[in-house]
């Protein structure tokens, strides 16, 4: 029994297979979670290795341990969806920032005036306004409508036309306003209310709200030029365009005059005429457009 060597205790053999059979206990359960599951399915926590089938609003390849949520502008109603492209897309008109949806309840329509033309949108900026001459008048709209004939809209975003028997103009007072060359945009004024504001050398301003349709536009002012060059003034002050057709008006004032506006979207540009040294005064402005 001796033959020169020692024995192992049989108490400390046994204490040594015990760890050999933790060790390959862990190890197979390691190698077992790189892959446990079927498609569809994962583990119910991590501390419990069941697989189960991944609920609403989730999938899972192949393998893999834990069931993924659909992203957000998309949603899944089915239990045990083993990929990505089971996640069914929020429709056009709609988006959502919901991750793991379980229905399309989460989609939200975009709002009257505005339209989304993409499919699985996860955020409300992807909603635009309707451009001028459209409207959305319902929610979840896909695209804008053209106004119908006889009826326009000047504003983004607008959910309904008006018509021409409402064509008033904004309110913005421009009354002691200098006008530069290019101002800066569109200045409209409500039909009815007088306004003051000065044109520099060879500046303009433009109102863009005429009817679409062709109109009667009746349009007045006083005018006078100035400027520590201006001794002498020629010809009228103003030309009144629609689009490229224009009126010259006034040699000092224009007072009233009644122009013939085409059919189709225009504006009205209101320039100064003097090119050189002098600048216009435009007092009591006012122009009122009627279809015919």
């Amino acid at each position: 029994r001796n033959c020169g060597c020692r024995c192992m205790p049989w108490s400390r053999f046994l204490t040594m297979m015990h760890f050999v059979w933790v060790a390959l206990s862990i190890a197979a359960a390691l190698v077992g979670r790189a892959g446990a599951c079927p498609a569809g399915e994962g583990y119910v926590s991590p501390i419990d290795e069941t697989c189960i089938l991944c609920g609403e609003g989730t999938y899972s390849a192949e393998g893999a341990a834990n069931c993924t949520q659909c992203p957000a502008g998309t949603w899944n109603d089915q239990v045990g969806a083993s990929s990505q492209s089971e996640c069914m897309q929020c429709p056009t008109g709609t988006w959502s920032t919901v991750a793991g949806a379980g229905s399309a309840s989460t989609c939200i329509a975009c709002d009257a005036g505005k339209y989304q033309a993409a499919v699985g949108q996860a955020n409300k900026t992807t909603c635009l306004a309707c451009p001028s001459g459209t409207y959305g008048a319902v929610q979840g709209a896909s695209a804008c409508s053209a106004c119908p004939s006889g009826t326009w809209s000047e504003d983004f975003g607008s959910s309904a036309c008006k018509s021409h028997a409402e064509d008033k103009w904004t309110k913005r007072s421009l009354r002691g306003t200098s006008l530069r060359k290019n101002p800066p945009g569109p200045i409209n004024r409500n039909c009815g209310h007088l306004q003051d504001f000065q044109l520099d050398i060879g500046a303009s301003a433009q109102f863009t709200d005429p009817p679409v349709s062709a109109a009667s536009c009746t349009i007045s002012a006083d005018t006078s030029t100035f400027g520590p060059l201006c001794w002498f003034p020629k010809g009228p002050d103003l030309a009144l365009c629609f689009d490229e057709t224009c009126y010259r008006a006034g040699v000092s004032s224009p007072h009233s005059i009644t122009l013939q506006k085409p059919a189709g979207p225009t504006v009205l540009t209101v320039k100064n005429l003097h090119v050189n040294f002098c600048h216009v005064n435009v007092l009591n402005f006012m122009y009122c457009c009627s279809s015919v």
